[in-house]
């Protein structure tokens, strides 16, 4: 993946976005150790299309952030870096259920 460029309104970089008209929805992809401000990444995709639903934040191909418009209100789910292969693997290299591998990779700092 690319490093991206910076974007003060997101405080971080940003390598591309991709945006669905039909379901409102914004991807943002974010290089490797990046994380977006929430209402930056929600002004940029309102920039896009006022009426904006759900921005989902990349990191790499991780899932770090999904932000929902609830009612007139912005709602963030933190995924968090540690999902997906990265997990199943730890925790199979552990013994390990993939909640007690999240848990270890958060409190250790991999990736």
């Amino acid at each position: 993946m690319t490093e991206g460029i910076h974007r003060s309104d997101l405080v971080c970089r940003i390598s591309h976005l991709n945006y669905n008209f039909e379901t409102q929805e914004c991807r943002l992809f974010l290089p490797d150790q990046n994380c977006t401000d929430m209402y930056g990444a929600i002004s940029l995709a309102k920039a896009i299309d006022p009426e904006v639903v759900s921005v989902t934040v990349f990191e790499e191909e991780y899932i770090i952030n999904i932000y929902r418009k609830k009612e007139n209100n912005w709602v963030a789910e933190d995924y968090g870096r540690f999902d997906g292969p990265k997990v199943r693997a730890e925790a199979k290299r552990r013994g390990v259920s993939e909640k007690v591998a999240r848990e270890v990779m958060r409190v250790k700092g991999k990736k």
